[in-house]
């Protein structure tokens, strides 16, 4: 058994005849500083003397095809697999695509630094031995290129892990919140005093302890696995920001070493899938908060009907760094999520302000006025972006706009609570309370006066849908609108 002694960081030593060049470790002077000394064991029956005919027939030079035997290992040193393979440097250089991660001097062949980047592999370019395609991740000179493909492989396994986890929490939402729905009409609906405000964890702290809050338990549940899947997509948690670190810490704690930084570009952070699930648990709240918010309204009337105050300021504050994030790295889709989430929360809490209390100030009915319109922008600058892609086979936007509408609807396409307060107001003047409101199809608000029951048929002004009806029945499309009554039933003139 032979002993390669190789010393670094000189890339070009020969070794001992009759194995001189025929090892060549991975060594970048410009990185490596320190001298290390390196023995590879290679069999005697191996060598290109002492070796049988057979193994100096090997064809080891897949360029010029030529044995084992005829190779001048001064000009063109042979490297031995893990799996007992002979190759030439050239060879196997070649195949690995040295030239695309190293600068190589083109007179002497010898690598002289690092390219400034490299391109990722994909796990299917994860280089292999060219004849039994066994390993080559223990010759040290492709070290650097084969843990970039690994590397590289961990953070494309990351990406699909993410997409179906992401999945697989979406459709379990959509399942809670379809429940949540089918039994709002049946469910007890008791008095109780919920105070939304503060934080997204102090808002489900409060409904988690209310009296409704078994209602919310397996929402609250698949909450916290989202929260947990937030945490594993986080910046520090990725593959090569993970790697960075080491190696930066590695530098603090040897900086006579001289070890190089490692640097990648910001494309190589999974980021896109670390907005969606931000975005994923944004929904969850919105599906939590929007229950909690409709069975307070659908409570009886009356001193027993409870309290509900709600500030969603942290909440929208959320959704504009979800905007800011996927503008700033180019994802549309969770940029149109991060407008539409934040109009919903405007919408909850604007639909939630009770214009008729007691003690309503003048400048809460602005403020509330001012978010309904605020609202209404960003759902008109996310209706123009998903405007763009429509049409297009593959959208970023698809199934979106129907979800921009519904918000828009529910910010009643526009009427603030001041105009409504005042048009509220006149009506009641003229039916003195006899008249009772309705919304044509498309949400657009309108009253029936004498006895509030639709004898005739007309145009919804605003959209063009039909209105009205026929002998008390009310056409197509139109719905009672019961919480403008509520909200502004008791007010005084």
């Amino acid at each position: 058994m032979l002993g390669i002694r190789m010393q670094l960081p000189l890339p070009t030593q020969h070794l001992h005849e009759p194995m001189r060049g025929a090892l060549q470790l991975d060594a970048v002077q410009s990185s490596l500083r320190q001298s290390a000394v390196v023995r590879l064991p290679v069999p005697v029956e191996m060598c290109q003397n002492c070796g049988s005919d057979e193994v100096k027939a090997t064809q080891v030079d897949m360029i010029m095809f030529e044995p084992y035997g005829n190779i001048d290992l001064d000009t063109d040193p042979c490297i031995f697999t893990a799996c007992r393979h002979i190759f030439t440097l050239s060879t196997l250089d070649g195949i690995m695509s040295m030239a695309d991660h190293y600068k190589i001097d083109e007179g002497s062949g010898t690598v002289v630094g690092l390219k400034t980047s490299s391109e990722p592999f994909s796990s299917s370019e994860l280089k292999v031995c060219p004849v039994c395609r066994g390993s080559l991740r223990n010759i040290a000179r492709y070290g650097r290129i084969v843990r970039r493909a690994l590397l590289d492989e961990s953070a494309k396994k990351l990406v699909v892990w993410a997409n179906k986890t992401y999945t697989d929490l979406a459709e379990t939402l959509a399942t809670h919140e379809e429940q949540l729905l089918a039994s709002i009409d049946t469910v007890l609906k008791p008095n109780q005093e919920i105070m939304l405000l503060g934080s997204p964890l102090d808002q489900c702290k409060a409904v988690r302890t209310s009296k409704t809050g078994q209602r919310y338990r397996k929402v609250f549940a698949t909450r916290r696995y989202v929260e947990e899947f937030v945490k594993k997509l986080r910046k520090e948690e990725q593959p090569y920001q993970r790697v960075r670190d080491l190696v930066e810490t590695a530098r603090r704690q040897n900086a006579e070493a001289a070890i190089a930084e490692f640097d990648f570009a910001s494309s190589e952070l999974q980021l896109r899938e670390r907005l969606q699930a931000v975005s994923l648990l944004i929904r969850c709240d919105v599906v939590i908060f929007s229950d909690v918010i409709d069975m307070h309204n659908r409570t009886a009337a009356g001193r027993s009907k409870g309290v509900l105050e709600l500030d969603f300021t942290a909440n929208r504050a959320a959704c504009d760094d979800l905007v800011r994030e996927a503008r700033e790295t180019h994802n549309v889709r969770e940029d149109v999520e991060g407008e539409l989430l934040w109009a919903r929360f405007a919408a909850m809490e604007c639909g939630a302000f009770d214009v008729a209390g007691e003690d309503v100030r003048q400048d809460a009915i602005a403020h509330k006025d001012a978010l309904n319109a605020e609202a209404l922008d960003r759902l008109t600058l996310a209706e123009d972006v998903c405007e763009r892609f429509a049409g297009m086979e593959v959208s970023p936007t698809q199934g979106l706009a129907d979800q921009i509408s519904d918000v828009r609807r529910m910010l009643n396409a526009g009427v603030s609570t001041s105009e409504m307060q005042m048009v509220v107001a006149a009506m009641a003047r003229e039916f003195r309370g006899t008249g009772h409101w309705y919304r044509c199809a498309n949400g657009h608000p309108f009253t029936i006066g004498e006895c509030g029951m639709p004898m005739e048929l007309a145009r919804c002004p605003a959209c063009g849908s039909g209105i009205g009806g026929q002998n008390h029945q009310a056409t197509e499309g139109v719905q009672h609108a019961r919480d403008i009554e509520t909200q502004f039933g008791s007010l005084r003139l």
